[in-house]
């Protein structure tokens, strides 16, 4: 199986968000498909922290000459080689991005979970959820409280 395409799609929603730590902006980000010459494809949605959606973008969209060609299944291989262009933190974020939809691609080519690929062992595994969108911290006691009620710990 080889890579043969790498594309980005923008996603702007309209909306706008507080992020506590950078201020307000709007949700944007995007849509990663890798493509591969066995009609498998590796997908993931990103969002750029403090950063335009279309630098990270066209950052992936720099990095298609280490990975077109390569056995998407070589994860660690195209890693190193993605990785390794820059070590600035928007760089890794674009590495990551690739990263991410080669395991989709291995998990989807192997008809496994990624958890699996990964070496999981359990069935079940307790939820992480995680917002940086809440204007003050009432608004995350509320929330706390909330998700309590509904059982979650």
């Amino acid at each position: 199986m080889k890579i043969t395409d790498v594309k980005v799609q923008l996603i702007d929603t309209g909306r706008e968000f507080q992020l506590t730590f950078y201020g307000g902006y709007k949700i944007e980000g995007g849509v990663v498909r890798v493509f591969t010459n066995e009609g498998i494809e590796g997908n993931i949605d990103y969002c750029s922290w403090g950063q335009p959606p279309r630098l990270l973008g066209e950052l992936i969209l720099a990095m298609k000459p280490y990975i077109i060609g390569e056995d998407p299944l070589n994860i660690e291989r195209i890693w190193n080689r993605t990785f390794k262009t820059t070590r600035s933190y928007i760089s890794i974020q674009a590495a990551g991005c690739i990263n991410t939809t080669l395991w989709d691609i291995a998990g989807k080519a192997l008809n496994l979970p990624i958890y699996r690929l990964l070496g999981g062992f359990r069935e079940r595994v307790r939820a992480y959820g995680v917002t940086h969108t809440l204007p003050d911290i009432d608004a995350y006691l509320t929330l706390a409280e909330s998700l309590k009620q509904r059982g979650f710990t």
